[in-house]
Parts: C-alpha cells; sequence; structure tokens
C-alpha cells in the first residue's frame, strides 16, 4: 500500500515542519485491507518504532506483516511490523500491537 502525511496534518501535533510524528505512523495499518477483515473494535495497544525518517508530503510504500497473534484469556492479541519504504531505502520501521475482545459463545 501507499500513503502519504500532508504537511496540515501534522502541523495539529506542533512538530517542526520536516517530521511525520511517530503518533502517526500506524495509520497505514487503519487504511489497509488488513484492518478491514476484523469485525467489532479493536484497540491499538502498544508501539515500537525503531526508526523514522518519514517525511511529509512524500508518497512511501509499506509493506505490513502480520508477527503475532495469541490469544490471552477473552483477547485475540496481533502485532504487526509496518515497513515504510522510499524506492529500496528503508524510512521508518514500526511494530504496533492491537487488542481485541472475544466474547464466549457459551
Amino acid at each position: 500500500m501507499k500513503i502519504c502525511f500532508t504537511s496540515e496534518e501534522i502541523s495539529k501535533f506542533l512538530l517542526h515542519e520536516n517530521a511525520v510524528p511517530d503518533t502517526l505512523l500506524p495509520k497505514a495499518w487503519f487504511l489497509s485491507d488488513i484492518s478491514r477483515t476484523f469485525k467489532g473494535v479493536i484497540y491499538h495497544t502498544k508501539q515500537l518504532v525503531s526508526d523514522n525518517k518519514v517525511k511529509p508530503d512524500k508518497e512511501y510504500n509499506v509493506k505490513i506483516t502480520l508477527k503475532d497473534s495469541r490469544k490471552i484469556k477473552q483477547f485475540l492479541q496481533y502485532t504487526y511490523e509496518m515497513i515504510y519504504y522510499d524506492g529500496p531505502i528503508v524510512r521508518a520501521r514500526i511494530q504496533s500491537t492491537f487488542v481485541q475482545e472475544v466474547l464466549d459463545e457459551n
């Protein structure tokens, strides 16, 4: 998938105009086909950004990969890795964990 963060978007965070804040990086997952497969509410609970050199007003290719999924009590937990590419160069790498409550059918 491709994504572009506009200068307008990041201006709401009152940050330097040449940086996309870490908090916006999971946006790629929410806009992806993967997020549309989930029914009900899913919560973004944790993220680990190991690199972020994403600039505004530039289009990036994003590769999203499921790294882990497990059930913990009544919750399903999914960890995805998102890598932002500028051509062959990696500009950002983020791991995000999402949790969804599962209602017991008994």
